[in-house]
């Protein structure tokens, strides 16, 4: 699913305007990024745990002509399903 279904998705369960649904489905995801930065961490019980690791920086080697470069550390994001999304979407599969 896109963003763009997701605001049409908002619109239908709430009844709000495109513009509105738009801009609330930013807002969500605006709250989403300023929690990992202030937090590290972001949990919607029930949905999921975000959250921030940082990885070391280390030697990488070009495949192509095989020479070593150093990789920079950096932020990545990881998503840890909850128990409430994990068993939806088995009831689906199922």
């Amino acid at each position: 699913m896109c963003k763009t279904k997701i605001v049409e998705a908002v619109r239908a369960e709430t009844g709000l305007g495109r513009q509105e649904s738009i801009d609330a489905v930013a807002a969500v995801f605006n709250a989403l990024v300023e929690g990992l930065k202030q937090d590290k961490i972001f949990v919607v019980r029930g949905f999921g745990t975000f959250r921030t690791n940082v990885t070391k920086a280390r030697t990488g080697r070009n495949p192509k002509t095989m020479v070593e470069c150093v990789i920079e550390p950096r932020v990545r994001v990881s998503f840890k399903a909850g128990d409430g999304l994990r068993a939806s979407v088995n009831e689906v599969r199922q």
